[in-house]
């Protein structure tokens, strides 16, 4: 990886809005945001991403309030008080818009959104990403069928009560 690579950022090469990006410096590998309209402020996730295998990373910020998540789990955060800038520069995905900014690897589902999401909401994105989310038993066969149901040839309304009516 370069010096660091950028995931998202909101930039002309020489100002930012926001910047998500995983940084290979002073603390390795960590998920970084920078932000800030008046006073940039960096903040680094608690744990390291590791570079050599798929990872479900995200950042939150409701408010003053950033979260980062690594795998669907919290990996600390911190605070910023300042606002996002609101300039005209675009949104580029895995690149900052000068040199050494390049995410150097391969990206999927790449999201970005007005509102802060919650934990609970992250942990189910990363579940449902790597076919966690749902599990299934074993396959049916055809002998699970009772042909003396009384209710099989035709679709039964509920009744009020939530029973079914046969």
């Amino acid at each position: 990886m370069n010096d660091y690579g950028d995931i998202l950022s909101k930039s002309n090469g020489a100002a930012f809005d926001y910047e998500m990006y995983i940084e290979d410096g002073p603390t390795p590998d960590r998920v970084w945001f920078w932000s800030d309209d008046t006073t940039p402020i960096q903040l680094a996730s608690d744990d390291q991403v590791e570079i050599t295998r798929w990872h479900h990373v995200a950042v939150t910020r409701s408010g003053s309030t950033v979260g980062f998540y690594i795998d669907g789990v919290a990996s600390g955060g911190g605070t910023m008080t300042g606002a996002f800038g609101n300039n005209a520069y675009p949104v580029q995905i895995g690149d900052s818009g000068f040199a050494g900014g390049e995410f150097d690897g391969l990206m999927d589902e790449v999201r970005l959104s007005n509102i802060g999401r919650s934990a609970d909401w992250i942990r189910a994105q990363y579940l449902s990403m790597n076919n966690s989310f749902v599990t299934y038993g074993q396959q049916e066969t055809k002998g699970w069928w009772d042909s003396d149901w009384s209710c099989r040839k035709r679709l039964i309304p509920f009744l009020k009560s939530g029973r079914v009516a046969c």
